[in-house]
């Protein structure tokens, strides 16, 4: 990836997207070997181009951002991972559409920074907006693991809010799911029984 941007970056000049597009994946090479500050000089990079050439709302810079929040939210730095992952939902609002799945799932993330800093409250919030979606988009699929762990999710958030009741109804809907994909002795639902409990 660094022959090709350094090739691309000589023939195509600095602000070409087709060098930018070695930066993205000089970063996503970087993040999974662990070295997250030149991974996030290399997104950092690759997104000042991308707003160059397809202003904020992209896919790509949807994608960018949403990689970025995962390094700030590596680092412990959970403020500035949520703060980019609102941007990333927007902007990809903008591209996609809010039912697409790689702008959808970004309220799974935010959901679970919101449950990590204990603001329920608005975890509730993008896990319940998150469901909704899959419940549109997968009707055809009503047992989608997607719709699955989301209800887990906002019964576990119900459960730390205390609202046992909420929480009761959301474990028995995800029981009856699990019923119906493993059958009735599968350990999902030996963990399920467990929380119902």
């Amino acid at each position: 990836f660094q022959h090709a941007y350094k090739i691309r970056a000589r023939i195509l000049g600095t602000e070409s997207i087709n060098k930018a597009a070695m930066q993205f994946n000089f970063g996503q090479a970087n993040h999974h070997s662990g070295n997250l500050d030149q991974d996030m000089e290399a997104y950092t990079d690759f997104l000042r181009v991308a707003r160059i050439h397809f202003r904020s709302k992209h896919r790509d810079v949807c994608a960018v951002q949403r990689a970025m929040a995962q390094i700030h939210c590596q680092r412990g730095e959970l403020d500035k991972s949520i703060a980019l992952l609102h941007k990333a939902f927007d902007q990809g609002c903008g591209a996609l559409g809010s039912h697409a799945n790689e702008v959808s799932c970004i309220l799974t993330d935010l959901g679970n920074l919101y449950a990590e800093i204990k603001d329920y409250e608005k975890a509730l919030d993008c896990f319940v907006r998150f469901l909704k979606i899959q419940e549109q988009v997968k009707s055809d699929n009503p047992l989608h693991s997607n719709i699955l762990i989301t209800k887990i999710n906002i019964a576990r958030v119900y459960k730390h809010c205390n609202n046992y009741s909420c929480a009761l109804k959301y474990y028995k809907d995800v029981h009856q799911m699990q019923i119906k994909l493993y059958g009735p002795s599968h350990i999902e639902i030996a963990f399920t029984l467990s929380s119902m409990g």
